[in-house]
């Protein structure tokens, strides 16, 4: 049944937004969540930006996405800009007195992808990993925004 298999797969990518390991708490997916030790707040617009609220003391590794550019990244924690420590892909923040603030802004590049799909070339418009447009796009109930060929 396509509607279980939809709901399972939901269900697991919400399970996996924040995992804990013996390193601590990892940050995987930038999405709004919550449980009783943390809260993730996401806004996106020229930025992305990425609000954790820790309610317990534990140290916290927050994904960095492969495409945004390093120069772009910025850490705060308690409102104070703090250097940025890696752990592989991940921003290390030690523990703290909860409850705390981290904030991580990165920026969201854009770029151009194309797929041939039934003989028609369709391109991608990209900003960070969402698609903002597609060219050419349909009258019928387009799923995507039009994007004008070349942006």
């Amino acid at each position: 049944d396509v509607t279980a298999a939809v709901l399972h797969s939901l269900v697991d990518i919400y399970r996996h937004i924040v995992t804990r390991d013996d390193r601590g708490v990892c940050i995987n997916l930038h999405f709004d969540y919550s449980d009783p030790s943390i809260d993730i707040r996401t806004t996106r617009g020229a930025l992305a930006k990425v609000v954790i609220t820790a309610h317990c003391a534990e140290n916290t590794l927050i994904r960095i996405p492969a495409w945004t550019p390093k120069e772009s990244i910025r850490l705060s924690v308690g409102n104070v800009e703090t250097a940025l420590k890696m752990i592989g892909n991940y921003a290390f923040v030690p523990r703290q007195p909860p409850p705390y603030d981290m904030a991580l802004e990165y920026a969201l590049p854009e770029r151009t992808t194309s797929e041939t799909v039934g003989g028609v070339t369709f391109h991608f418009t990209w900003r960070g990993d969402d698609i903002v447009g597609i060219s050419p796009n349909t009258d019928f109930f387009p799923f995507y925004p039009s994007a004008q060929p070349g942006q």
